[in-house]
């Protein structure tokens, strides 16, 4: 009986530092790669990426889809299915806080898996909706209803070539940190670059609900229109998590800042909006986890070494503060 409470203690205290093994986030990008003279179609490279956690059961690809598979739609009807090998993964550590006043309190990490593919597209009957589904998400997540029951869907939107030229996505440029220390300020980078050279706009977002328990890895997944997830009592997109004067994201910069203030695992959303002429081309989005801990303070009390003779030659002594 003694044993059991105090598991159950442990597990209510610190929620949050144990490790189980989900999906954390991800986004779909494209790149054109030209256009087909002989069947007038042109030719797309998909990119599928994929976040894990590190848990202990994630050390190869555990987690990671065997074959995953990526649907292209019409509308609502299923234009082909890309079934792409698993590709392998790599580790992201967590080390950067840019702040010498604290300290990592565990060894916190992802795992990234990229999946590739290429595909014609004819356009015969416009645009296409690039779809990945798959459940579920973190039991800890605090702002997401039911999230150990709650699946992921990643989407980007190709649209027709425009005077024969056709679009590349915006594709993101680094993956920030994801965890922050709480009651610290922070800026997280969610910027993307865009081969075109079309006006990119930032904005926070609701993610995508998508997959079930039962079906975790629907092949082909679902078509359009999708559901977003449930936000938690006094969570939304524009607050994911709860912060000391509220959670900025800059338009221009994809830029994300604040100061939060509570500790916990929170689901975010960024989707890049691609203007051409003032014109929204399409709109791109990275689903992402993020953990907020009570980081240990770093302080440190230092006074320089004094020389004998400084120490006996008056009644005044001048310290050299090395403290941090």
């Amino acid at each position: 009986m003694t044993r059991t409470i105090i598991l159950v203690f442990i597990l209510f205290a610190f929620p949050f530092f144990g490790y189980a093994t989900h999906i954390v986030g991800g986004e779909i990008t494209y790149q054109c790669e030209g256009y087909n003279v002989d069947d007038d179609t042109y030719t797309y490279t998909i990119t599928l990426t994929v976040y894990n956690d590190c848990g202990p059961a994630n050390v190869n690809n555990t987690f990671f889809d065997d074959l995953a598979s990526i649907g292209i739609f019409e509308g609502n009807d299923l234009y082909e299915t890309l079934l792409i090998n698993y590709p392998g993964n790599y580790t992201l550590i967590d080390t950067e806080l840019n702040n010498p006043c604290v300290s990592i309190p565990i060894s916190a990490c992802v795992r990234k898996a990229v999946y590739e593919s290429s595909v014609d597209l004819s356009f015969e009957n416009g645009a296409y909706d690039i779809v990945y589904q798959r459940c579920c998400r973190n039991w800890s997540i605090s702002n997401i209803n039911n999230a150990g029951t709650t699946g992921m869907t990643l989407h980007a939107y190709i649209p027709e070539p425009i005077d024969s030229t056709c679009n590349s996505s915006p594709v993101f440029d680094v993956l920030p940190p994801s965890f922050l220390c709480n009651n610290y300020d922070f800026e997280l980078d969610f910027s993307a670059s865009d081969a075109d050279g079309d006006s990119l706009v930032y904005d926070l977002c609701t993610p995508f609900w998508g997959a079930t328990v039962d079906i975790p890895q629907p092949s082909p997944p679902e078509s359009p229109p999708f559901f977003n997830i449930s936000w938690a009592t006094g969570y939304n997109a524009s607050d994911p998590f709860s912060t000391v004067n509220g959670l900025i994201l800059d338009s221009q910069t994809g830029i994300l800042s604040g100061m939060p203030d509570e500790i916990g695992i929170f689901a975010v959303a960024i989707c890049v909006k691609e203007y051409r002429n003032g014109v929204l081309l399409s709109e791109v989005f990275r689903d992402y986890q993020i953990n907020i801990y009570n980081c240990p303070s770093v302080v440190e009390s230092v006074f320089a070494e004094q020389q004998a003779d400084d120490l006996c030659s008056g009644l005044e002594i001048v310290f050299e503060n090395t403290s941090s």
